[in-house]
């Protein structure tokens, strides 16, 4: 619909700030706590340009999905928001496709007892992956010891892996160059 009704201008200059933001703060923060919440503050409003935070409901067939934080372009939730809730693919997929950069706040360890949550993260995970969707991540543990069930121990590597790769600064500029490639 923008690029429908008005002039869209790509302003791409030698350096993305947004980016470099990224590659040095990181994108995947551990153990919880007042520490990892105030780096994920900072982190949001550096990414949003300052934009205020407001709610935002996305339409997906005739039910909505409330995002609780938005600013330009990017969302903010609580881990409990995004898989305690029944919340689908179809839901993470519009996610991906509305914000080029997603925080999850709280991610705890997951065990036997929350392999629903824990398959809903590993969806979500891979909603935001194949849209080239940025993920920035407070969590309990580093990827590789977020999970210890046996349900979906196979499947939740490729959702370590993913998150280790998103980390990574090639994953960060070849996101960005998609998005550059989207805008115009």
């Amino acid at each position: 619909m923008v690029k429908a009704r008005f002039d869209v201008v790509a302003l791409a200059g030698p350096v993305d700030y947004r980016l470099r933001l990224l590659e040095d703060n990181g994108v995947y923060r551990w153990p919880l706590g007042e520490r990892a919440h105030l780096w994920a503050q900072e982190l949001f409003t550096e990414l949003s340009g300052g934009g205020e935070p407001e709610s935002v409901t996305l339409e997906l067939r005739g039910r909505t999905l409330d995002v609780a934080r938005a600013a330009r372009g990017v969302a903010w939730f609580t881990y409990a928001e995004l898989c305690e809730r029944p919340v689908g693919a179809e839901d993470y997929l519009a996610i991906a496709a509305n914000f080029h950069t997603v925080f999850v706040e709280g991610v705890p360890k997951l065990r036997y007892d929350r392999r629903n949550e824990a398959k809903r993260l590993m969806l979500f995970v891979d909603a935001l992956y194949d849209a080239g969707t940025r993920l920035v991540v407070t969590a309990d543990a580093p990827p590789e010891k977020l999970y210890f069930g046996h349900d979906h121990a196979f499947e939740f590597a490729r959702t370590v892996s993913r998150l280790l790769e998103m980390q990574s600064n090639d994953w960060l500029e070849k996101t960005q160059a998609r998005q550059m490639r989207e805008a115009v």
